[in-house]
């Protein structure tokens, strides 16, 4: 089926003069058609304010430009009965747009790193991004997540979050600008090595 209104087809002043009237939802769209899209998308300089990993049982990616902001969500996989089912985030994955629920693909396929790279890089996003970790975020493997993600600016971790997999995030993301945990993982560590000390003093 031919598209309805064949945008680049026209010149190329011209159409970056469209795009500059469509919201960066629309324009987070355009740019995953081809590398030309992606680098018209790309020169009209819009940049991220902030973007934010938040990890519960799927992965929810929003994005604040300009006023606007926007979300992808991916591994929302609902049907599936195991909540904790091991995920492979390095495998190409599809993104759902939240507020339109639309699932939205590349031209080629992406992983979720390269989801990530591809805004950093279309919304001018330097920064290490803002992290947070919730119920449910053991499903994802924390070496593959700091892989794809690299440094963080601030870490979050829920207090819900199992102590075990709380000490692997500490471990891995471990150079934060800002830190936030809901509880203290090593506190039971702390009580027996004070127990230990108590007894020996007897």
């Amino acid at each position: 089926m031919q598209p309805i209104f064949p945008l680049f087809r026209l010149p190329e002043n011209v159409i970056v003069h469209v795009l500059q009237y469509m919201d960066p939802k629309q324009l987070l769209i355009i740019s995953l058609v081809s590398t030309k899209s992606k680098n018209l998308v790309t020169s009209l300089g819009l940049r991220a304010r902030n973007v934010y990993i938040y990890i519960s049982r799927e992965i929810s990616l929003p994005v604040a430009i300009e006023g606007y902001i926007f979300a992808l969500k991916f591994y929302d996989d609902s049907n599936i009965q195991n909540e904790l089912l091991s995920v492979d985030i390095t495998l190409p994955v599809d993104a759902l747009l939240l507020f339109v629920n639309e699932a939205i693909k590349s031209s080629t396929p992406f992983n979720f790193s390269d989801w990530l790279d591809h805004i950093k890089s279309v919304f001018c996003y330097a920064k290490p991004p803002n992290i947070k970790f919730y119920r449910g975020c053991e499903r994802f493997e924390i070496q593959s997540l700091k892989e794809a993600i690299g440094n963080v600016d601030f870490l979050h971790v829920d207090s819900e979050v199992t102590d075990v997999y709380n000490k692997e995030v500490l471990k891995h993301f471990n150079a934060p600008n800002k830190l936030y945990l809901g509880r203290n993982p090593f506190d039971e560590t702390c009580e027996i090595q004070l127990h230990s000390l108590s007894k020996t003093s007897k």
